[in-house]
């Protein structure tokens, strides 16, 4: 009897060792994530003079020229970067369709960006470009989603922690805030009325 309660005592030992170092990692993951974040925060900062939205040119995922003057039709735009293998991406394709909708073109307007359309030497993979359509067909969305230009691929590897992320730019292309992760239409929508006011 004795010797059933010591084992019991070493495995609910082990159990509090398992636990504790569980937990450690957690907090060490958050810690990393956030320090992380907020690294990239500060890139993003130091680059948000960076000319990738002010002056581009490009084509749809279906092929329609698409060019900076499109991106400043708004007040202001949010480029929300996707990619074809980000489920939380194509999971809120529903809400930003809806966001898309909801304010007067002049005031707001979205665009997407699928981010992985190249190779790492730069070409463009027709593979993925086909992939990138089919998922948008079977979104439904109406809104315009756009090939990156390679400065624009270069400039999300250097800044982006993680898809999808989008990022809020004014009439003269320059970033004026971002957001990392997925959201729902109230989330995004007070996000989007928030950043108006501020250039209003």
């Amino acid at each position: 009897m004795k010797k059933k309660k010591k084992d019991t005592r070493i495995h609910m030992s082990t159990l509090r060792v398992v636990v504790a170092a569980l937990l450690i990692g957690i907090v060490a993951l958050n810690i990393s994530y956030v320090s992380g974040w907020s690294e990239r925060m500060k890139v993003l900062e130091e680059k948000s003079s960076a000319k990738v939205f002010e002056e581009f040119e490009t084509q749809t995922i279906y092929g329609k020229q698409f060019s900076d003057e499109d991106g400043k039709r708004a007040k202001l735009t949010a480029y929300n970067v996707w990619e074809t293998t980000c489920p939380a991406c194509l999971g809120e394709m529903g809400a930003l369709e809806e966001l898309s909708k909801k304010f007067p073109l002049e005031e707001f307007q979205l665009v997407g960006i699928c981010a992985d359309l190249y190779d790492k030497n730069g070409n463009l993979k027709q593979s993925q470009l086909d992939k990138a359509q089919s998922l948008m067909n079977d979104s439904g969305t109406t809104f315009p989603h756009m090939i990156p230009t390679w400065e624009m691929v270069v400039f999300f590897k250097s800044v982006i922690p993680g898809y999808p992320t989008t990022f809020f730019v004014d009439q003269n292309g320059k970033i004026i805030d971002s957001a990392s992760g997925s959201n729902d239409l109230e989330g995004w929508s007070e996000r989007v009325e928030k950043v108006l006011s501020s250039i209003e």
